[in-house]
């Protein structure tokens, strides 16, 4: 039972240092930026485009593993590989 209680306390510090370091993360980049693609124009705070950036890589890499992962189960199905 108290290894439990162990396990738990070490579980709620790493999420509450983890929810910090976000906060940090987050607190440091609500300055606003101008961004320029071809004919748009607009504002928004930095953090935003970070999210979807990394929101954009994570859904480009999962797409990626799906397909390859799909691929290489069709080809050990004994079909060509052309």
């Amino acid at each position: 039972m108290k290894q439990i209680d162990t396990k738990l306390k070490i579980k709620i510090g790493a999420v509450a240092i983890l929810l910090g370091l976000i906060g940090v993360i987050i607190y440091q980049n609500i300055s606003s930026i101008d961004i320029k693609f071809f004919a748009w124009q607009f504002s928004t705070p930095l953090i935003v485009l970070i999210i979807i950036a990394m929101l954009t890589g994570f859904l480009f890499g999962f797409l990626t593993c799906k397909f390859y992962a799909s691929k290489k189960k069709y080809i050990g199905q004994g079909h060509s590989s052309k």
